[in-house]
């Protein structure tokens, strides 16, 4: 690394950066959302300042030893590591590929030198669980009287997260045409302009788990439709806009998931709630309705409607047991006779049931 300092950024390395974020927004293939897109500039960023703006040409195997080391006595998760080091390599590795580099095959064989340890990667991918609250705590969150149209909106939010399992990008976008009221059908239709997990068109049928959560939903339409006059192309949950004397709702879409997150916050907190992050409540919604999952084909059918293509992702990702959840399950499968386990005490180990009938007789879905 050499040793003079540049104070001021590099005018070249800034262009690169710029024309980088241009190319994850619009590459044809695996489109990126903007946070993503600003979270890789932003260790983009840290490297470069790290070694004070010198032109990424003059990258070196002993510069992506260096960053290496700095990352390494940072106090950051495993995780956050694996992200800043995958992150500076796809970018130095498009740059030395896409731009006329000198000695640019040289460059890109010393990138090894930046590419996560082994060890890293191992512990970037240990097992983790999302928090999501139960039932009875959502119920609590839920329990809020409608005084205000925001009121009305956000208990309307809470209840339609839960029964749709849908993912924030899509909620937001969501027009009142987008829900078939005959069938009650989520229609995700990123053509129509709601916006999907990798553009995918997902029909989602909402699930009745109590009629209190799907009340709570249509009566929000309802009263969008005959107190505002709001049409199919209006947004399914709308801004509203705070004032002095009070509050208004408008015809235009919430802003994405700094607003949810921001309600969810304020909901959680006025109940003494710990705060929630909205796809807590998709995890909490397939988490319960994997409770009723009885055959292969309904799992397949629960997996598809949520928008999972295999079976697999929503068994890796949403059927994960706590340890204290699997280490009692385990005691007392070990400690009870199978004849005299009750049905509920089963029920916890359906899933791998089901998961293992499918190996072993290749079950078709």
């Amino acid at each position: 690394m050499n040793n003079y300092v540049i104070s001021e950024k590099n005018a070249k390395n800034e262009k690169l950066k710029i024309l980088y974020e241009q190319y994850l927004k619009y590459r044809r293939n695996n489109k990126l959302k903007q946070d993503t897109i600003n979270s890789k500039i932003l260790h983009i960023d840290i490297y470069d300042e790290f070694f004070k703006y010198v032109t990424f040409d003059n990258y070196t195997y002993e510069k992506g030893i260096a960053f290496y080391n700095f990352l390494k006595h940072k106090d950051i998760m495993p995780t956050t590591m694996f992200s800043y080091l995958n992150d500076v390599y796809e970018f130095l590795d498009w740059h030395f590929r896409t731009h006329r580099v000198k000695n640019a095959k040289k460059l890109i064989e010393q990138l090894d030198t930046l590419k996560p340890r082994d060890e890293d990667i191992r512990l970037s991918h240990r097992l983790t669980y999302v928090e999501y609250p139960t039932i009875e705590t959502f119920d609590k969150i839920l329990d809020f009287n409608e005084v205000t149209l925001q009121d009305k909106r956000d208990k309307a939010i809470l209840a339609f997260l839960l029964i749709s399992c849908a993912r924030v990008s899509a909620t937001a976008t969501a027009k009142i045409g987008d829900i078939d009221m005959d069938n009650m059908v989520f229609k995700q239709d990123p053509l129509a302009g709601v916006k999907t997990k990798r553009q995918k068109h997902i029909l989602t049928k909402l699930l009745p788990f109590d009629a209190r959560y799907i009340n709570i939903f249509l009566k929000w339409i309802d009263y969008l439709k005959t107190m505002y006059n709001f049409d199919e192309n209006c947004p399914l949950f709308p801004k509203i806009k705070m004032f002095n004397k009070g509050e208004t709702i408008l015809k235009d879409f919430m802003s994405g998931e700094a607003e949810f997150n921001k309600i969810l916050e304020t909901r959680c907190k006025n109940t003494s709630v710990q705060k929630f992050h909205p796809h807590a409540f998709r995890h909490l919604g397939i988490h319960h309705a994997l409770k009723y999952v009885r055959t292969g084909t309904q799992l397949k059918a629960l997996s598809q409607n949520v928008g999972h293509e295999e079976i697999t992702n929503i068994l890796e990702q949403y059927a994960k047991m706590k340890p204290d959840i699997y280490l009692s399950v385990v005691e007392r499968m070990v400690s009870t006779p199978l004849e005299s386990r009750t049905v509920d005490e089963l029920s916890d180990a359906e899933l791998s049931e089901i998961l293992t009938k499918r190996l072993s007789n290749k079950t078709s879905f």
